[in-house]
């Protein structure tokens, strides 16, 4: 032994030393999935599964196939009390907390047997599940790993099933890489087939349907074989006939490849002109959209569109002369339109006017059909004899002659729209006249009346007051005179 002087820099290097194995040892412990010392533990969840086998602490937990955590430990290999194995999961904080909803079932990641948690999140409208807490048993789903398949055989077929493997050996010793590129596409396959198994799964009572509905089938082609063999027979000699067009299908065949070519530049100029047009298409089917009320509100309507198609044919026929006839008079109509230009520009000002007094225009027509719509029967039996309706106002200026306009007037050569609606009396366009006095009929007197009719006039008429008769009241009309003026 050859003892040395312990210096500072020997010091250091065995520091140096020492640090970089418990590093190395650090970063071997985390690659093999150890948890980091005095590391915050992350969020921690109870599963219980059916079973734990080819679990282990550090196990993967896997959500679509991406690593989110691991197993921490598993409390029971066998079933416990629940009937399900308590299986404790840390996870990640960023897929943390899962909801009560979520589903955990044991994967392999292999043939050999290395399993792991495949995870799923849950949906939003489920509640959390908080940290430390636990999935409900329904929540954990069985799986079938390969150890448990093979369990399954007897001893012959494990024998015929080894011989099988055994002689795979020299069957693919030359195919190797035709081996590699199936089992590439092995894995789409495998995920493919599980979301149709799990489908299968949740819908077991249809498929159990549709299996004894297939025995049914099976016996009802067992209790029909003439059937079947009329149907051979009927499919040989389909078969024949073909055979016997055995030149056509060759003709056929021998322009097929001609075909699937034009075909396939016709589908890669399809394709371009699809991708051009991707947007277009995406704008035109958004404005399409709101069409689609209108086209469902149009069902009621369809059978008057289908007489509107059907009678398309001749109205088409009667176009070929028409259109031409209707082209000729368009194009000799703008001088004939430039002509009504200043007429129109008079007339349209006018008919804005009239616009204004439609209730009026309308209230006319409307007492103009009533009072003529009165029938009686006639003695005869005959037609109906038709009169007329009418009410006379009995007024001065009606049973005599007047030297003056009589206050009672109330005169209105333009009243304004809507004003005999009024109910404090009828708008005067010239109020001048109110003041003046109402002179009764007897100078002059009128020579259609009888002294006695006129003493009736003024009792019964005139309230007895022939000088100063009742008269309504006098309300000047705001509108003034209208003045209509060309549109320029």
């Amino acid at each position: 032994m050859n003892p040395q002087k312990i210096t500072v820099g020997r010091i250091l290097a065995v520091f140096g030393f020492s640090v970089s194995c418990f590093v190395l040892f650090l970063v071997l412990w985390l690659s093999a999935g150890g948890p980091t010392p005095m590391k915050p533990k992350r969020y921690q969840v109870h599963v219980l599964l059916p079973n734990a086998k080819g679990l282990g602490p550090h196990s993967d937990v896997r959500v679509s196939g991406v690593t989110v955590g691991y197993v921490v430990r598993v409390d029971a290999a066998e079933p416990t009390r629940l009937g399900r194995a308590d299986v404790l999961i840390e996870l990640k904080r960023a897929v943390a907390p899962i909801r009560a909803d979520a589903r955990a079932m044991i994967r392999s990641k292999s043939i050999l047997g290395e399993a792991y948690v495949a995870l799923t999140l849950g949906t939003g409208d489920a509640p959390q599940v908080p940290e430390g807490g636990r999935l409900a048993p329904k929540q954990g789903l069985p799986s079938v790993l390969p150890d448990e398949i093979f369990e399954t055989y007897d001893p012959k077929t494990r024998a015929a099933l080894r011989t099988w493997m055994q002689t795979e050996g020299p069957a693919v010793d030359t195919r190797q890489l035709d081996l590699n590129a199936a089992t590439g596409t092995l894995r789409p396959w495998a995920i493919d087939a599980n979301g149709l198994l799990a489908t299968v799964s949740r819908q077991n009572a249809q498929v159990s349907a549709l299996l004894a509905d297939g025995g049914a089938v099976a016996d009802g082609l067992a209790n029909r074989g003439r059937a079947i063999r009329e149907l051979v027979n009927s499919g040989q000699t389909a078969f024949s006939a073909m055979g016997r067009e055995g030149d056509s299908l060759a003709a056929f065949f021998r322009q097929l490849p001609g075909f699937e070519r034009d075909a396939a530049a016709t589908l890669r100029l399809l394709t371009r002109f699809s991708n051009a047009n991707a947007a277009n298409v995406r704008t035109v089917r958004g404005e399409v959209a709101p069409l689609s009320p209108a086209l469902e509100a149009l069902a009621s309507d369809a059978p008057a569109l289908r007489t509107v198609v059907d009678r398309t044919p001749p109205l088409e026929q009667a176009s070929r002369a028409g259109l031409p006839a209707v082209d000729r008079l368009l194009a000799g109509l703008p001088p004939s339109l430039r002509a009504l230009d200043p007429f129109l520009r008079s007339f349209n000002p006018a008919l804005r006017n009239l616009g204004d007094g439609r209730d009026e225009a309308l209230a006319f027509i409307a007492n103009l059909a009533a009072s003529t719509q009165s029938s009686t029967a006639t003695p005869k039996g005959d037609e109906p004899l038709h009169y007329l309706r009418a009410m006379p106002v009995l007024n001065p200026a009606a049973l005599g002659p007047l030297s003056r306009r009589p206050g009672v007037n109330r005169a209105n050569a333009y009243p304004a729209p809507r004003s005999i609606t009024t109910l404090d009396g009828v708008p005067s366009f010239d109020t001048r006249a109110c003041g003046a006095p109402t002179p009764f009929i007897t100078d002059p007197p009128s020579p259609d009346l009888t002294d006695a009719q006129r003493v009736q006039v003024r009792d019964y008429a005139f309230g007895g007051q022939p000088d100063s008769p009742p008269t309504p009241p006098c309300v000047a009309q705001a509108a003034g005179f209208p003045v209509l003026t060309p549109d320029p």
